[in-house]
């Protein structure tokens, strides 16, 4: 949202001539004449209220906010019921970032007269600036009902309800706002900026391109960029974003955002140049760093990113953030001894580092002291300063630490207050899943695979590999990673986000929008998807795409790849969920977090599968985990047969091949194969057996 509005400058209802006077000349912007017709009534009475206020108001207008809060504080000590010098005071806090102490001032003022519009409304911003959403709006609210016609008391009510959720009501103020005002361009970009966030991208470019002057207004193109990039217009976007650095070249965010859009768009060396540029022009700002160095993670330049991070440690010695973005680095890269003394060191400057705690729990060849265990455990009980989701990662960290010894009941009741924790941010929709599976059904049929036939590019590289998480889908592809020529690419979303994209610009949920897909169309996307692919070195003849849920997501690949070719990987279900329940997932992942939501998601999973087995024109090969555990080189030798490439005895030691590996598997796949793990959820019979109830009762 626009972050430029205003406050309403404290106004005095002054009698006296000699202050009504220089009222006027400081609105004329004769600011010195001012001063001195002020400062002759101060020199008569250095503790004049009203003139020490006047003198305030002078030198906010002078973007002085530390002379006029020593003006005002003078007033306030003087005249301490008057509502004028603790509004102008809390002003002047707010532009000196004191927030605390201009909330209290501003306070006072609607406390002194609750019904002076200019108090409530510089509250209300103070409170939207501090993200305290609902009071805003209640103080924005009550600005209206004294200035119903107040467009800017209109457009930040607006704004409050919209990042408080209410985007009905919101909008509809922000459009109040616009019909007041129509030449602001304030109130039209945070009004097209407000329909990004509620979802009505058409309607956000509509109102954006009404904008005066848009073309060299930063804020008007980023609203437009980031309307474009939701309804996969990339290139739209980018264009836009390209404006908005022409305008403002230092709009950080600006830059941050156009590097992702090229990095969606496959243009690696263009995403690098983005990232450098908004480092280099924030080579103090932390994050612009990390941009950077994430962005060499995760195009696997791991080397590269790990030596960035650690210039990083000796730059920010300050921050930890260096050093747990190290020590993940070297875990990927299976450097796990390596990684341990960094995570010490991070737990030597912040002993409650959760983050840290999670690198050790992913460490299972590390025993963790029973100090270290009940440390972690107070912290999380006490620490009030944990949000939901940190407090939810440190519990899932202690009941993998505490599992590893063997302390099963007591492990399972941690895994259950982690995931109730994390079904709080992540509720499950039984009946969106399933309608969204039924709508997957009816669109992917027979016939519409038929009509498409020959439609994208036939490209035989890509390799999905799809399944549950934790069916095996790491430890498959570490095998074909190992073959010389198959470049293991770890899980991707360029698939899910390109199908979003499709459907967005629809107004609905995948596959909204599918259907409607042009032949070219499906050659443009299929094209943007192999320029991913080219990351590899020449000599791969197969890429492989790790995302365990493209499961949903094969219809719109054989619409795009033809050529594609599919591993399902398949694990005994109960094995399945219980370590889906056990593992707190990166993103959004809503079914994990309970067990009825686990088997239900399964079933539709299940099913999801049969159907493509029917009738997707793909070719599909089903990896029986227990059956790799078996027979390792047989099946290793019918999976690399069906990826079309000879055999490598390399893939046998696939726990040998230096790569980083990105997922929660990063340890297991890097040890020889054991069959500890088949059957492990009976370690947990008891406490799975409505799990079990729920998997008998819907059948997969």
């Amino acid at each position: 949202m626009v972050n430029n509005v205003k406050s309403v400058q404290p106004g005095h209802k002054i009698a006296r001539p000699d202050l009504v006077r220089a009222a006027g000349l400081a609105s004329a912007g004769r600011l010195d004449e001012a001063v001195r017709l002020v400062q002759a009534a101060l020199n008569v009475d250095p503790n004049d209220a009203d003139a020490l206020s006047m003198m305030g108001q002078i030198a906010l207008q002078r973007r002085s906010p530390g002379d006029a809060s020593g003006f005002f504080r003078r007033a306030v000590a003087n005249a301490p019921r008057n509502v004028e010098h603790h509004l102008g005071l809390g002003v002047a806090f707010m532009m000196l970032d004191r927030f605390e102490a201009g909330l209290e001032s501003l306070r006072r003022a609607v406390s002194l007269k609750p019904s002076h519009a200019g108090a409530q409304y510089n509250l209300g911003l103070a409170l939207l600036r501090t993200g305290d959403f609902a009071d805003a709006a209640q103080a924005f609210s009550k600005t209206i009902r004294k200035d119903p016609s107040n467009p800017f008391a209109n457009m930040n009510l607006g704004l409050a309800l919209v990042q408080g959720g209410n985007f009905p009501k919101g909008l509809r103020h922000l459009r109040r706002a616009t019909a007041l005002a129509p030449r602001s361009r304030d109130a039209r970009i945070n009004l097209g900026k407000a329909l990004v966030t509620a979802g009505h991208y058409e309607d956000a470019v509509a109102e954006l391109n009404k904008v005066e002057g848009r073309d060299t207004n930063p804020q008007a193109q980023v609203g437009l960029a980031e309307a474009n990039e939701k309804l996969g217009r990339l290139e739209a976007a980018a264009e836009h974003y390209h404006k908005a650095l022409a305008a403002d070249p230092d709009a950080a965010e600006a830059r941050t955002q156009l590097a992702a859009v090229h990095e969606q768009l496959g243009d690696y060396e263009a995403t690098e140049k983005e990232f450098r540029a908004a480092a280099f022009r924030r080579p103090d700002a932390l994050e612009s760093q990390l941009n950077l160095g994430g962005f060499l993670s995760r195009t696997q330049q791991s080397e590269r990113s790990l030596e960035f991070h650690e210039k990083l440690r000796a730059q920010f010695p300050a921050s930890t953030r260096p050093d747990i973005r190290v020590a993940s680095i070297l875990q990927r890269l299976g450097r796990f001894e390596s990684a341990r003394p960094v995570i010490n060191r991070v737990l030597a400057r912040d002993s409650g580092s959760i983050y840290a705690f999670e690198l050790l729990a992913a460490d299972q060849g590390l025993d963790i002291p029973v100090e270290d265990r009940e440390s972690l455990e107070r912290h999380l009980r006490d620490d009030d300063g944990l949000d939901t989701e940190e407090r939810a990662r440190g519990w899932f960290s202690l009941a993998q630490i505490i599992e590893r010894t063997g302390g099963y009941p007591r492990a399972f009741e941690c895994f259950q207050t982690g995931n109730a924790l994390m079904a709080r941010m992540q509720p499950y929709n039984k009946k969106d899943e399933e309608a969204d599976v039924e709508r997957i059904l009816r669109c992917f049929d027979a016939a519409y695979f038929a009509s498409r036939d020959g439609w994208g590019n036939a490209n035989e590289r890509p390799v999905f590999i799809v399944g549950m998480p934790r069916s095996g889908t790491s430890l498959v592809e570490q095998i074909l990673a190992s073959h010389p020529a198959v470049f293991g690419r770890g899980e991707q979303t360029d698939i899910p986000d390109m199908a979003a994209g499709i459907s967005r610009a629809r107004g609905g949920r995948f596959p909204d929008g599918i259907e409607d897909l042009s032949a070219d169309a499906a050659g443009a996307l299929a094209g943007r998807y192999l320029a991913r692919c080219e990351l590899a070195p020449e000599t791969a003849r197969r890429t492989t795409d790790k995302l365990p849920s493209n499961f949903r997501n094969l219809g719109f690949i054989a619409t795009l790849l033809p050529g594609a070719r599919i591993v399902h990987c398949r694990r005994d279900a109960m094995d399945t969920c219980a370590s889906i329940y056990r593992m707190n997932f990166r993103g959004h992942h809503p079914y994990a977090h309970d067990l009825a939501a686990l088997a239900h998601y399964y079933g539709l999973y299940d099913r999801l599968m049969a159907h493509w087995e029917s009738v997707c024109p793909l070719r599909i090969i089903n990896i029986q985990y227990e059956d790799l555990i078996a027979d390792f080189e047989g099946v290793a030798r019918e999976l690399v047969a069906f990826c079309g490439i000879g055999w490598d005895d390399r893939c046998l030691r696939f726990h040998e091949t230096d790569r980083p590996v990105e997922t929660a598997s990063d340890w297991q796949v890097r040890q020889p194969l054991f069959k500890t793990s088949l059957g492990g959820w009976r370690r947990y019979e008891k406490e799975l057996r409505p799990l079990r109830e729920a998997m008998e009762a819907t059948g997969p």
